[in-house]
């Protein structure tokens, strides 16, 4: 049996970027799902991978080409316009640049600048 501790990591581990970066979303954030294309998705983070997890999504990909394997979850890049950021999504980023897909269906978080 997990405590309460130790479930609270795991799903902070769980949340990935999104967990590091931004532990809540804002109340007023603007919320979207959109496809978009991988190559307007950045990587600016290192977060450990699992081999297992990464097969998973190549299999599930493969086994439905016309299908998305979930949600990434992106927001505007603050260095490139045009560009995202990857906040959460990391192994289906990747399972789906190495099944050749062009595209992701996305969670775009767009949050207003507070001063």
């Amino acid at each position: 049996m997990h405590t309460r501790e130790t479930l609270a990591r795991l799903v902070l581990m769980a949340m990935g970027a999104l967990a590091q970066e931004r532990l809540m979303i804002k109340h007023d954030a603007r919320m979207t799902i959109r496809t978009l294309p991988l190559e307007n998705i950045q990587i600016k983070e290192y977060q450990e991978r699992y081999p297992d997890k990464l097969n998973l999504y190549i299999q599930l990909l493969k086994e439905h080409p016309r299908e998305y394997a979930g949600l990434l979850f992106v927001t505007p890049s603050d260095t490139h316009p045009g560009m995202f950021i990857l906040l959460d999504g990391h192994h289906k980023f990747c399972a789906s640049i190495i099944t050749g897909r062009p595209d992701a269906l996305c969670v775009v978080i767009e949050e207003a600048a507070h001063t």
